[in-house]
């Protein structure tokens, strides 16, 4: 059987690796501050503000490659956009 074929192969190292160059996910919550401590593990104290906005959003935070995309309270159905990307 098949089944008897893949475990008798089978091995402790993963066949399949899977590399993202980009991301981008939106939360429906404008608190930015806990995306950064909660889900990235952050301090806020390290966070830029830029003057570029993006995707109809009124600011942004940034580290490096990380962009956090946020609105003020009259927006709330935009909620909070995170993007990641690669350095290439």
């Amino acid at each position: 059987m098949y089944i008897d074929k893949t475990l008798n192969n089978w091995s402790d190292e993963p066949e399949l690796q899977l590399l993202i160059d980009y991301v981008r996910i939106r939360f429906p919550t404008q608190d930015m501050d806990k995306i950064f401590s909660d889900l990235l593990r952050l301090q806020t104290y390290c966070i830029l503000s830029e003057d570029r906005t993006a995707f109809g959003y009124q600011f942004t935070r940034s580290l490096g490659q990380i962009k956090v995309y946020g609105s003020d309270p009259g927006h709330k159905e935009l909620g909070t956009l995170l993007e990641l990307r690669a350095q290439g």
